[in-house]
Protein backbone atom coordinates (compact mmCIF):
# COMPACT_ATOMS: atom_id res chain seq x y z
CA UNK A 1 0.00 0.00 0.00
CA UNK A 2 0.91 3.43 -0.96
CA UNK A 3 1.80 5.49 2.75
CA UNK A 4 0.91 8.99 1.27
CA UNK A 5 -2.82 7.39 0.37
CA UNK A 6 -2.94 6.12 3.45
CA UNK A 7 -2.22 8.90 5.20
CA UNK A 8 -4.97 10.73 3.04
CA UNK A 9 -7.39 8.41 3.88
CA UNK A 10 -6.24 8.94 7.56
CA UNK A 11 -7.46 12.74 6.91
CA UNK A 12 -10.35 11.32 5.71
CA UNK A 13 -11.72 9.98 8.62
CA UNK A 14 -11.05 12.53 10.57
CA UNK A 15 -12.86 15.39 8.74
CA UNK A 16 -16.46 15.71 8.41
CA UNK A 17 -18.45 13.95 5.93
CA UNK A 18 -19.27 17.48 3.92
CA UNK A 19 -16.16 19.26 3.66
CA UNK A 20 -14.98 22.98 2.98
CA UNK A 21 -13.91 23.53 -0.49
CA UNK A 22 -10.77 24.41 0.90
CA UNK A 23 -10.46 21.14 2.59
CA UNK A 24 -11.09 18.78 -0.43
CA UNK A 25 -8.72 21.52 -2.32
CA UNK A 26 -6.22 20.41 0.03
CA UNK A 27 -6.78 16.41 -0.16
CA UNK A 28 -6.74 17.11 -4.33
CA UNK A 29 -3.54 18.52 -3.93
CA UNK A 30 -1.86 15.83 -1.41
CA UNK A 31 -3.82 12.94 -3.91
CA UNK A 32 -2.03 14.53 -6.82
CA UNK A 33 1.28 14.20 -5.13
CA UNK A 34 1.05 10.61 -5.56
CA UNK A 35 0.58 11.13 -9.25
CA UNK A 36 1.32 7.99 -11.11
CA UNK A 37 -0.07 4.79 -11.97
CA UNK A 38 1.74 2.48 -10.15
CA UNK A 39 1.12 4.45 -6.86
CA UNK A 40 -2.64 5.79 -7.53
CA UNK A 41 -4.20 4.32 -10.59
CA UNK A 42 -3.60 0.62 -9.47
CA UNK A 43 -4.71 0.48 -5.45
CA UNK A 44 -8.00 -0.02 -3.90
CA UNK A 45 -7.61 3.37 -2.10
CA UNK A 46 -8.31 5.37 -4.85
CA UNK A 47 -12.36 4.43 -5.18
CA UNK A 48 -12.66 5.03 -1.21
CA UNK A 49 -10.62 8.70 -1.34
CA UNK A 50 -12.85 9.92 -4.60
CA UNK A 51 -16.16 8.71 -3.18
CA UNK A 52 -15.43 10.98 0.16
CA UNK A 53 -14.50 13.89 -2.39
CA UNK A 54 -17.36 13.70 -4.67
CA UNK A 55 -20.34 13.01 -1.53
CA UNK A 56 -18.56 16.28 0.19
CA UNK A 57 -18.99 17.96 -2.63
CA UNK A 58 -22.28 17.36 -4.23
CA UNK A 59 -23.62 17.73 -0.76
CA UNK A 60 -22.04 21.26 0.29
CA UNK A 61 -18.55 21.70 -0.53
CA UNK A 62 -20.15 22.93 -4.12
CA UNK A 63 -21.78 26.26 -2.83
CA UNK A 64 -18.20 27.35 -1.85
CA UNK A 65 -17.33 27.07 -5.31
CA UNK A 66 -16.75 31.34 -6.59
CA UNK A 67 -14.42 33.18 -8.89
CA UNK A 68 -11.20 32.27 -6.81
CA UNK A 69 -11.16 28.74 -6.42
CA UNK A 70 -12.88 27.60 -9.48
CA UNK A 71 -9.66 27.47 -11.15
CA UNK A 72 -8.40 25.11 -8.80
CA UNK A 73 -11.11 22.79 -9.01
CA UNK A 74 -11.13 22.67 -13.05
CA UNK A 75 -7.40 21.79 -12.82
CA UNK A 76 -8.23 19.17 -10.23
CA UNK A 77 -10.80 17.87 -12.74
CA UNK A 78 -8.47 18.20 -15.69
CA UNK A 79 -6.07 16.24 -13.82
CA UNK A 80 -8.55 13.51 -12.58
CA UNK A 81 -9.53 13.10 -15.83
CA UNK A 82 -6.17 13.03 -17.39
CA UNK A 83 -5.35 10.19 -14.50
CA UNK A 84 -8.47 8.15 -15.67
CA UNK A 85 -7.22 7.82 -19.21
CA UNK A 86 -3.86 6.37 -17.58
CA UNK A 87 -6.01 4.23 -15.35
CA UNK A 88 -6.09 0.43 -16.19
CA UNK A 89 -8.96 -0.74 -14.36
CA UNK A 90 -12.36 0.31 -15.73
CA UNK A 91 -14.38 0.72 -12.70
CA UNK A 92 -11.72 2.85 -11.81
CA UNK A 93 -11.93 4.55 -15.18
CA UNK A 94 -15.67 5.94 -14.95
CA UNK A 95 -15.79 7.00 -11.50
CA UNK A 96 -12.51 9.14 -11.85
CA UNK A 97 -14.56 10.45 -14.77
CA UNK A 98 -17.88 11.09 -12.58
CA UNK A 99 -15.77 12.87 -9.84
CA UNK A 100 -14.00 15.11 -12.35
CA UNK A 101 -17.64 16.15 -14.00
CA UNK A 102 -18.66 16.85 -10.44
CA UNK A 103 -15.72 19.22 -9.45
CA UNK A 104 -16.67 20.63 -12.82
CA UNK A 105 -20.05 21.84 -11.35
CA UNK A 106 -20.67 25.35 -10.07
CA UNK A 107 -23.55 27.22 -8.94
CA UNK A 108 -24.05 31.30 -9.39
Amino acid sequence: MNPQLEDIVESLHSMPTIMSATQELDILQRLRHCDDEASIGGLDLLPEILSVIEESHSGGAIFEVNDSNYSLFLAAADWLERLSNQCLRSQHRAMISGVAATLRTRFK
